[in-house]
């Protein structure tokens, strides 16, 4: 039996929670994108907003499909939505699916689509109903079947890459680069008990994160975990939300869901939290729909692999507070032999747990935070 406390960080297959860091180059070197279908745009007063084919004039709202060419014959449609307000205002993209079986942000920005009225905006809003279009149709956790690839490592994205690669090119370029404030909807996945919280990427720029950080408050979960983004190395595939962030867009990315389900509580928090955002930007008169909790802020988050494979017991859940020295679960051999018990190296609160029994060494089994203080007070 082996006893597991501390460890190092896991490169994550899954969740939302390595945040590697090197150096960041000048943002006029970012990676550019050649396109050859048709732009996605918006007018300074949003006359006219498209995403590829998919046009909204002003007080339309209109959805249809972002499609691309995928690495062989078979080409992917990613399903979005543009609200474009009556009145000017910013472009909020909404973004679901990046992992196709966290489904509760998918399910919410179904209930804007359908409750929100353009007569009642000021400015517009993008939904990417979908990005992991074949993730979510196959079931699959973290990965997408067609090339095997993490869609949320390899933004920006490579327009001649996989199909990850591809999705991630089209969002990079059809929604991010044209959007003033981007939320990046996520949940737990199919295998991870998850309670909800929010990331605020710190880019170093004072008036962009006091951007960042009114934005995470308005969404309005209550707990919120700063990421320093200021020394990322842009070099190499990345998060969606370090891409937006360093384009100078405002950009949280949010977790409200467990297990890959759709449960009512999830759905509720996250449409209500968008309705928090839409009221924030000015963009409706109304909302805020959630009541403000006492805040909490997160900080140095770590992951806990498997050491081995075997079958594993959780002994806390998502949400919970624990000590240094606490349980947080068991591995167990074929047999029913504990191979390894998982404590925390550290008091803090526990942002997801594995709910599934299969693990496979390396694979994260619980993401733990410290406790922090909110970032530039």
């Amino acid at each position: 039996m082996t006893a597991i406390n501390s460890g190092p960080k896991a490169m994550l297959t899954g969740g939302e929670s390595e945040r590697k860091q090197a150096k960041m180059p000048p943002l006029a070197l970012i990676w550019a994108f050649a396109w050859a279908t048709v732009s996605a745009n918006v007018s300074a007063a949003n006359e006219l907003v498209s995403v590829g084919e998919v046009i909204a004039e002003r007080g339309e709202t209109a959805s249809g499909f972002l499609s691309f060419a995928g690495s062989t014959s078979r080409g992917v449609d990613i399903p979005v939505t543009i609200i474009n307000g009556a009145g000017n205002g910013p472009l909020l993209a909404l973004i679901a699916g990046v992992h196709g079986m966290e489904t509760a942000p998918q399910a919410a920005l179904h209930r804007i689509r359908r409750e929100i009225d353009p007569a009642d905006i000021s400015g517009a809003i993008i939904i990417v109903h979908r990005v992991n279009v074949e993730s979510f149709r196959q079931r699959t956790a973290y990965l997408n079947p067609l090339d095997g690839k993490n869609m949320n490592r390899v933004f920006p994205g490579n327009v001649q890459g996989s199909m990850s690669e591809r999705a991630a090119a089209a969002i990079t370029h059809h929604v991010i680069d044209q959007a003033d404030y981007l939320v990046d909807m996520h949940a737990g996945d199919a295998n991870e008990d998850l309670a909800p919280y929010v990331y605020v990427p710190m880019t170093g720029d004072r008036e962009q994160d006091v951007s960042t950080i009114a934005l995470a408050r308005a969404f309005g979960v209550g707990r919120y975990l700063p990421i320093d983004i200021s020394t990322t190395d842009f070099e190499a595939p990345i998060f969606l939300d370090f891409t937006a962030a360093v384009r100078g867009v405002t950009t949280i990315t949010t977790e409200t869901g467990s297990r890959g389900e759709a449960a009512s509580w999830a759905v509720d928090l996250a449409s209500n939290g968008v309705r928090g955002v839409l009221a924030h930007l000015g963009m409706t008169n109304k909302g805020p729909y959630l009541e403000q909790t006492a805040e909490v802020w997160l900080s140095a988050a770590e992951i806990f692999p498997a050491p081995k494979n075997g079958f594993f017991a959780a002994s806390v859940t998502s949400g919970a507070e624990v000590q240094e020295g606490d349980e947080i679960g068991r591995l167990f051999d074929p047999f029913g032999d504990v191979i390894a018990i998982v404590s925390a190296p550290f008091d803090g609160w526990v942002n997801y747990v594995i709910a599934t029994p299969p693990a496979n060494e390396g694979d994260p089994l619980a993401m733990i935070s410290r406790f922090g203080t909110p970032p530039l007070d």
